[in-house]
């Protein structure tokens, strides 16, 4: 029912993506659902990918801004869930954009109740995350966070690092494809003669 739904965020500006705190009893979760890319403001954090530091690894900045303002946002309704239903599970959840903002939340919050209350545990779903964090704190994820890609979903798999890989091959291959097509261009002129 609308008694169910603790908080609702929409919203239309860049590094604040729209958000649901709710409660489902049925399976004793506090749910935290975080949308993702769905407009063109949106896009301004996925590709704010600069890497920064982030407990003891680093993160990516774009979904970091989102993920604090989340925090923020939701931290009210979430303390007075707590208060209600504190053996309660944690859930958050997103697709995209919503899927990193979510894993990068609650790695914030393994350890630290100073914003968020301490529910009786912490998962995560992931659909489709993109890239946010470094190889340790993937790590460190695998034990509350559950992830799921359709096929060979691309942005899954673009990270800053993949992204120079692809660029530097595209430039590798511009540069065999120019040499060769000069060579071939050059062996036509000697064969022909040269217009």
């Amino acid at each position: 029912g609308e008694d169910s739904v603790l908080c609702a965020k929409w919203s239309v500006k860049a590094y604040k993506p729209s958000f649901f705190v709710c409660v489902d009893h049925s399976r004793r979760w506090v749910v935290v659902g975080i949308r993702g890319t769905v407009a063109t403001r949106d896009l301004l954090a996925d590709v704010t990918a600069s890497q920064v530091k982030f407990l003891g690894g680093r993160a990516h900045l774009g979904f970091l801004r989102c993920a604090a303002f989340v925090e923020k946002a939701a931290a009210e309704a979430l303390r007075k869930a707590y208060e209600q239903y504190p053996e309660y599970t944690l859930v958050l959840c997103g697709h995209s954009m919503g899927a990193s903002v979510a894993a990068l939340l609650a790695l914030a919050h393994m350890d630290d109740n100073s914003v968020w209350p301490a529910f009786s545990s912490t998962k995560v779903y992931c659909m489709a995350a993109g890239p946010c964090v470094s190889r340790n704190l993937a790590e460190a994820c695998k034990a509350f966070c559950l992830g799921a890609v359709r096929g060979r979903d691309p942005i899954a798999r673009l990270s800053v690092l993949s992204v120079e890989a692809l660029l530097d091959e595209l430039v590798d291959q511009g540069l065999e494809e120019g040499s060769s097509n000069c060579c071939s261009a050059r062996r036509h002129h000697q064969k022909h003669g040269a217009p």
